[in-house]
């Protein structure tokens, strides 16, 4: 029962909705038409679907901006849209995507039926876009989520190259709390979160990018019980880790990537050249004079081979 409690408080305390996420209309997938401090956050919203697989791609495009700019979806984690999201979805508009998506969830569902409407809603999205890519923006228990998900997308390759990019970002992978008693799924998801689970090997269309935050400025990834829910040994199976900057809370962490996106540096990030700018500006000089002398300066990465 203690270790439940210290879940609930861990889980709540990074990701703590205002209300915005649970509105009249509840969960599924929502179309974000909030623009950069334009009208009040909650407001910025209209309801797709609860599946928006349901939904035609002739539909879905109407309301899509003409270019081959990317397609944002963002996943909340398990305490709803709190003010890391409120923050970055104006952010993430200003880049002007082709659409900008947030898939709103509840962590009392059970994992299978989570997992499946995130794979089956991003397969769908990325039959629907032509050339563009989909790329999915997971925080914190959210990027568990889209951990899970990776295996069951069905997306294409585009010119050899995946179409649909995963993004976790600070997503507690190996376990807010340690070891649970049992295999066997939750009755929700909330409780499976405590656990570190089995990742699937992304599909063939799909990469996943896992940006692991850490002590000192994300103090979600405290040890708890002497467990850290950042554990870089557990992940999923051949996808890179990169480690954010340690200076960065776990609500900073997802406005830091979300101005990397916005900003078209994402391929240059991962390609091993962070924006040197961007490190500057929201490093700490102690972060900054401990990575000084390495050849990639600005950046950590470990890629997980199993």
């Amino acid at each position: 029962m203690q270790r439940f409690m210290v879940l609930g408080l861990v889980l709540s305390a990074g990701c703590a909705t205002t209300g915005a996420a649970t509105g009249k209309d509840g969960y599924g997938w929502f179309h974000s038409t909030v623009t950069v401090q334009q009208r009040p956050y909650a407001e910025g919203f209209e309801l797709v679907a609860a599946r928006i697989e349901e939904v035609p791609c002739e539909r879905l495009s109407e309301d899509w901006r003409p270019g081959r700019r990317p397609i944002y979806v963002v996943v909340h984690g398990a305490g709803g849209e709190g003010p890391e999201i409120q923050k970055s979805m104006p952010l993430l508009a200003s880049g002007a995507p082709t659409a900008l998506y947030v898939l709103r969830w509840s962590a009392w569902e059970t994992q299978r039926k989570l997992v499946r409407r995130l794979a089956r809603g991003v397969s769908h999205l990325a039959r629907c876009a032509g050339d563009r890519e989909v790329l999915v923006i997971a925080h914190s228990a959210g990027g568990v989520l889209a951990a899970l998900a990776g295996g069951s997308i069905d997306a294409p390759l585009r010119e050899g190259k995946p179409s649909v990019t995963l993004l976790t970002v600070g997503a507690p992978l190996s376990g807010a709390i340690g070891h649970m008693p049992g295999r066997r799924q939750a009755a929700h998801f909330f409780f499976d979160l405590a656990r570190p689970l089995e990742y699937p090997e992304p599909a063939e269309g799909v990469r996943v990018i896992q940006l692991r935050t850490d002590l000192p400025g994300d103090v979600q990834m405290a040890p708890i019980f002497g467990h850290p829910p950042n554990d870089p040994s557990v992940g999923v199976p051949g996808a890179p880790m990169i480690d954010l900057p340690t200076s960065l809370s776990h609500s900073a962490a997802l406005y830091y990537v979300s101005h990397v996106i916005v900003h078209d540096q994402l391929e240059e990030w991962l390609r091993d050249e962070w924006p040197g700018e961007l490190q500057a500006q929201r490093e700490a000089p102690a972060v900054r004079k401990q990575r000084q002398g390495r050849a990639s300066p600005a950046r950590s990465a470990k890629s997980l081979r199993r």
